[in-house]
């Protein structure tokens, strides 16, 4: 049998077993005590821009995408050095140069809670699904 890593990586190499995996993120440089599995941080070499609605884009200096099994957030997202307020409610999408990398909801002043975990395909328009 051909493990998917065999198939993408050409290797023999077996998946780790639950308990290598549990070790491993309990290890130094393993999984963050927070349970957040992923810090992706998008800086200005990434061109971002931020989308309020159907608004136009605007440049930001930066942000920070937190991933974990259950969710991904949007958060740290700065403008001209400070902090920058989010409309609470408004549907925010993140785009890394000509890229859409997130799109969400803002649930405060702070974060943006992914599309996926915030809506239901009741609650979209007509022409969207999840």
């Amino acid at each position: 049998m051909q493990y998917p890593a065999q198939l993408k990586h050409g290797c023999a190499a077996r998946p780790r077993s639950r308990r290598a995996t549990r070790r491993a993120f309990s290890e130094p440089g393993g999984r963050p005590p927070d349970g957040i599995l992923r810090r992706v941080i998008i800086d200005a070499s990434r061109e971002p821009r931020l989308q309020f609605g159907d608004g136009e884009p605007f440049a930001i200096d930066g942000c920070e995408v937190q991933r974990d099994i259950e969710r991904s957030t949007l958060t740290n997202i700065a403008l001209d050095g400070a902090p920058l307020p989010l409309p609470v409610g408004e549907r925010v999408t993140l785009w890394a140069g000509p890229n859409v990398v997130f799109v969400g909801r803002a649930v405060d002043e702070r974060s943006v809670l992914d599309l996926l975990s915030t809506e239901s395909d009741d609650e979209l328009d007509d022409d969207e699904t999840i």
